[in-house]
């Protein structure tokens, strides 16, 4: 198990220059994760954009979370989280967009 960050990042690094160190252009890097700040904090590991995608579950958590928070009851709730989930899973963020600023404004 690796103990600290640093040798992580190192290994990390030699393990990508070993596979990819002839390619002259940066790599684009996606990364499925539950969204946790240390990701985002230590991308620069990468040495490049790191695109950072919410995994299934935890955007499902996030937006039951969320609307949790603002919904005006359990019924306006549930309606609005069967629209986001179905547009989302579809991958219509225009649709989902448009219903987020009909939403908030």
């Amino acid at each position: 198990m690796i103990k600290d960050k640093r040798s992580f990042s190192l290994m990390f690094l030699k393990i990508v220059l070993q596979e990819y160190g002839k390619e002259s252009e940066p790599l684009p890097i996606v990364a499925i994760t539950d969204g946790a700040k240390v990701i985002r904090q230590d991308y620069a590991v990468f040495g490049t954009l790191l695109v950072i995608i919410l995994d299934w579950y935890h955007l499902g958590k996030k937006l039951r979370d969320l609307m949790s928070m603002i919904a005006l009851n359990k019924a306006d709730k549930d309606r609005h989280l069967k629209f986001m989930f179905y547009h989302l899973w579809r991958g219509n963020l225009y649709r989902f967009r448009l219903f987020e600023k009909k939403s908030s404004g």
